[in-house]
C-alpha cells in the first residue's frame, strides 16, 4: 500500500491517493488499538490478560461498527437507518453473554471464546447506536474516515479500566518492574 501510495503522488492523481489514505486508515483503525493496550498495562497492576483482551474485542466491535457506518454513508445511504441495526447485535451480545455464564458455571473452556463475541457485539452496538442517533435527530450520517479509530480506542480503555474493578491484583512477581509504579524500585526483597 506504500508503494501505491508513493506512485500516486508521483502520478498526482488525487482521487487515487484519496482512496489509499482512507483505506489506510480503516486498517490502521485495527493497529490503533494496540497503544490503549499497552498504556492500561504500564499503569496498573490490577490488569490480567482478560481484561486486555476483553477491551481489545470491544474496540474491535466498536471500530467495526464504524467501519461499516462509513462505508455505507460513502455509498450514499445516509438517512435514517432501522432500529435493526441496533437490536440485532444487541441480542447476540445477550445470548453470547448468557452462554459464558452458563459455559462458566458448568467449567467448560468456552466461557472466554462466548465474552470476546459478546464484547464485540456490545461494541458494534455502541458505534450503529451512535449512527442511529446521529442519523435520526442531527443532521449527521455521513460518516467521515478519519472517525473511523478513535471511538475503537476510546472504547478499549474504558472496558480495559472498568475491568480493573472486577479483578484482584495478582502477585507481586508477575507485575513487579513492568508497570511505572514499580520500575524504579529495585528488586522485591527491597519493598
Amino acid at each position: 500500500m506504500g508503494l501505491e501510495a508513493v506512485s500516486c503522488l508521483i502520478y498526482d492523481d488525487p482521487a487515487w491517493f484519496e482512496e489509499m489514505v482512507e483505506a489506510g486508515s480503516i486498517w490502521g483503525s485495527f493497529t490503533i488499538l494496540l497503544a490503549p493496550a499497552f498504556f492500561i498495562t504500564v499503569t496498573s497492576r490490577k490488569i490480567t490478560n482478560f481484561g486486555i483482551w476483553l477491551g481489545l474485542f470491544a474496540g474491535i466491535g466498536v471500530n467495526s461498527g464504524m467501519i461499516t457506518w462509513y462505508v455505507i454513508s460513502q455509498s450514499g445511504w445516509v438517512g435514517e437507518i432501522s432500529l435493526n441495526w441496533i437490536l440485532i447485535p444487541l441480542s447476540v451480545a445477550g445470548l453470547s453473554l448468557v452462554l459464558a455464564a452458563a459455559f462458566k458455571a458448568s467449567g467448560r473452556i468456552y466461557a472466554f471464546g462466548a465474552a470476546v463475541i459478546a464484547m464485540c457485539a456490545i461494541g458494534y452496538t455502541l458505534s450503529t447506536s451512535f449512527w442511529y442517533y446521529s442519523a435520526r435527530f442531527t443532521e449527521g450520517g455521513e460518516l467521515s474516515f478519519q472517525w473511523v479509530s478513535f471511538p475503537g480506542m476510546f472504547a478499549f480503555l474504558i472496558v480495559g479500566y472498568g475491568s480493573l474493578l472486577f479483578f484482584n491484583e495478582p502477585e507481586k512477581e508477575k507485575h513487579f518492574g513492568l508497570t511505572l509504579w514499580s520500575a524504579a524500585k529495585g528488586s522485591i526483597d527491597n519493598t
